[in-house]
């Protein structure tokens, strides 16, 4: 005999349903994540690939699992979405500031333990010839995912160092000592070179 669900009865199947993993949805909708970085990302395609850009979403949103709620299909690419348009909002910050000032922080990966970014050679220089600029473009990719790989810590270090901040500005945002703050930059800088010789190859 054939046993007829009532409404009640299939609303309790679908909550009684498990809520599928993050990572299959990511995995699910990764063409739609990829046109959605397309089309909201366009701007920063010169700069950086559409599949690094994808990633960077996929990394925000498994940062973010703990307080993922699955509420459907709609609302999950929704959310999404939210994470796109906020990658793209930060990539494009970066890069902003990374054409203002981007020789300083491709000077940071060749500076010695103890130097600092007064003097020496930009290797990012301001030419426009067009191979200086896919060098400069290449070199600026690299740091921006050298940079995404450290530790907020780290990231902030070097964002201080970029901005020419003294030790005792850095130990005073940081709330620690001035020698504290002066190992801290150097660990910084050794782990920004470390990741970006890594990602050179």
């Amino acid at each position: 005999m054939r046993t007829v669900l009532g409404p009640t009865d299939r609303l309790a199947i679908i909550v009684a349903m498990p809520a599928p993993a993050l990572e299959d949805l990511l995995e699910a909708a990764e063409a739609q994540l990829l046109a959605m970085v397309r089309k909201l990302g366009s701007g920063l395609l010169r700069f950086e690939m559409a599949e690094d850009l994808a990633q960077a979403v996929r990394l925000r949103a498994l940062q973010a699992v703990d307080s993922f709620r699955y509420e459907g299909e709609t609302a999950f690419r929704g959310w999404l979405a939210q994470l796109v348009r906020r990658t793209v909002a930060d990539r494009h910050d970066y890069w902003t500031a990374a054409r203002r000032n981007g020789g300083a922080m491709v000077r940071i990966t060749q500076l010695g333990p103890r130097s600092t970014l007064a003097g020496g050679v930009d290797p990012a220089g301001s030419s426009a010839g067009p191979f200086t600029f896919a060098e400069r473009r290449d070199q600026l990719e690299l740091a921006a995912r050298a940079i995404d790989a450290l530790l907020p810590r780290d990231q902030r270090l070097v964002a201080m160092l970029q901005a020419g901040k003294p030790i005792a500005e850095m130990a005073t945002v940081l709330d620690i000592s001035h020698d504290a703050a002066e190992r801290a930059r150097l660990r910084a800088i050794e782990r920004f070179q470390a990741a970006y010789r890594l990602l050179a190859g």
